[in-house]
């Protein structure tokens, strides 16, 4: 899976701009996500595996994001509410379905590293 090195070049390398917005919210939901030394998409995607059943799809993730309380999590909310709206983001605008998950859509990016 795509490191945060990969990542961090694939931002300030590619011309694509549409893989560059991609990996542009990869990289704000990485940082936004409230847990200390997250660095990794491998570790955001373990990290939304406890809290998301199945296959990290938009209508799922979005379910998540729409079901997070400020009085029950106080504190990780801003930031899980920030994290998950660039989760978001990266899904395909164009496929109204969104069916694609969040995993081969970093697989994407992967793919994309020269």
């Amino acid at each position: 899976m795509l490191s945060n090195d990969q990542l961090y070049d694939l931002i300030h390398s590619t011309s694509d701009m549409e893989i560059k917005r991609i990996a542009s919210s990869l990289e704000m939901a990485l940082n936004d996500w409230p847990k200390l030394n997250l660095s990794e998409p491998e570790e955001l995607i373990n990290e939304l595996n406890k809290v998301v059943s199945g296959k990290l799809i938009y209508d799922k993730l979005k379910k998540y994001l729409e079901q997070l309380n400020p009085s029950t999590d106080a504190i990780g909310w801003a930031w899980k509410t920030e994290s998950l709206i660039s989760v978001l983001e990266m899904f395909d605008t164009k496929d109204p379905q969104k069916k694609e998950d969040l995993v081969s859509i970093i697989d994407l990016l992967t793919g994309k590293i020269e």
